[in-house]
């Protein structure tokens, strides 16, 4: 016997529990009894979990997902689609009873008011997760999110700037306080958040170096540098071929 005692057994009087099954049909009936002698083997207690989808994607983002486990950003992002459009759907289902189908509903009902299949994808990525982390805990039998189907993702073509509409932009960058930064995008491909960390001891102007070391990221209420774990650097040479190519 574990910590948790024995859940077979009423603590009070020390007999076996009973456990019914219900069902519109007998054949119904029987497969909730199957269910439940299988997931016995498996050391999960036959009794229904109260914990709803909801309660357990709480407890999921703000005991496994807090950063630092996690990027604030990331964290932002999840706790969002978890509040908005996960709960309002499927949060008050008992976390034993979500099915493939409640899950594979969301995500088409979701994509069919226009969210992107990226968005949905991400939603699906919560989902497996946090099912995954129920299944560690012996809250659910198996991870049902992998039982779904994902919106096929459309590969977009980027546009690239014309030579004509290159020099014009050019022109512009001459002309604006922010003109150093944007040719250093157009060069070096760096993310905004890198551009916006860097200080002077990144850059070597005598030998034509810039180090990136960090970036910065923007969350509702604060602005936060991480350190790369890769530093990067560019010389003259290359930040010149970049333009002139």
């Amino acid at each position: 016997m574990d910590g948790r005692g024995d859940r077979r057994h009423d603590p009070q009087t020390g007999k076996p529990r009973r456990a019914y099954f219900y069902g519109k049909t007998r054949q119904e009936a029987a497969e909730k009894l199957a269910k439940a002698l299988n997931d016995l083997k498996q050391g999960i207690p036959v009794e229904p979990s109260r914990v709803t989808v909801a309660g357990w994607l709480d407890t999921w983002l703000n005991e496994y997902k807090k950063p630092p486990r996690i990027r604030p950003t990331t964290w932002q992002n999840y706790e969002y689609l978890i509040r908005v459009q996960i709960k309002p759907a499927i949060g008050s289902i008992r976390l034993r009873q979500l099915a493939p189908s409640h899950l594979q509903k969301l995500y088409n009902e979701k994509s069919a008011c226009g969210l992107s299949p990226r968005t949905v994808r991400l939603i699906h990525t919560i989902m497996h997760a946090a099912l995954k982390q129920a299944m560690k805990e012996g809250l659910v039998a198996r991870n049902v999110a992998e039982a779904t189907t994902l919106p096929k993702q459309a590969r977009k073509e980027p546009r690239v700037l014309t030579l004509e509409e290159q020099k014009r932009f050019f022109e512009v960058l001459e002309q604006d306080r922010l003109g150093a930064a944007f040719l250093l995008d157009l060069a070096t491909g760096m993310r905004r958040g890198e551009i916006l960390a860097l200080r002077w001891e990144d850059l070597d102007l005598r030998e034509g170096i810039i180090r990136v070391r960090r970036e910065l990221r923007h969350t509702r209420t604060t602005a936060w540098s991480s350190p790369r774990s890769l530093a990067r650097r560019w010389t003259r040479e290359t930040l010149t071929a970049s333009l002139t190519s």
